[in-house]
């Protein structure tokens, strides 16, 4: 009876903890993942919808500082949320009628049994664009639709 309970402590045991260990680090690593999509469109649905919000400002005219500011406000959202992964880019682009925002981001945090799964996806890169939307010009063009 005694032999078995060793066999059991020695063997099994530690790798019950290794396999747990390993769930809860890909359950962080997708969380973080989920956080830089989801919060990226966020970010850009603000962006595309709003003239004018509380967190960035007026966009109308977006000028280099502006972007920078935006950037690093979105960059600082995105850390306070987030585990393993460590926002190293967020790019914020003006087209004539899109918003384009790509973030990357590298895993700080690697478990050297879990890292094998992980390899292929150390650097994560997020890339997604919206049309801007401006709620009182579709007013104005759907009326003029609708009076012709």
């Amino acid at each position: 009876m005694s032999a078995n309970a060793t066999i059991e402590a020695t063997y099994i045991i530690p790798i019950v903890i290794v396999i747990v260990c390993s769930f809860v680090y890909i359950l962080f690593f997708s969380y973080d993942r989920g956080v830089i999509n989801i919060m990226s469109d966020m970010s850009l649905e603000e962006l595309s919808v709003c003239d004018n919000t509380e967190e960035y400002g007026i966009y109308e005219n977006l000028n280099s500082d502006t972007i920078s500011s935006i950037e690093n406000k979105i960059s600082e959202k995105l850390q306070k949320r987030m585990f393993l992964y460590r926002v190293s880019r967020v790019k914020v682009e003006e087209c004539k009628s899109r918003y384009r925002i790509m973030v990357e981001a590298e895993l700080k945090v690697s478990i050297p049994v879990v890292s094998g799964l992980v390899k292929d996806f150390e650097n994560y890169s997020y890339q997604a664009d919206r049309m801007k939307y401006n709620p009182c010009n579709l007013i104005r063009t759907m009326e003029t639709v609708k009076s012709k």
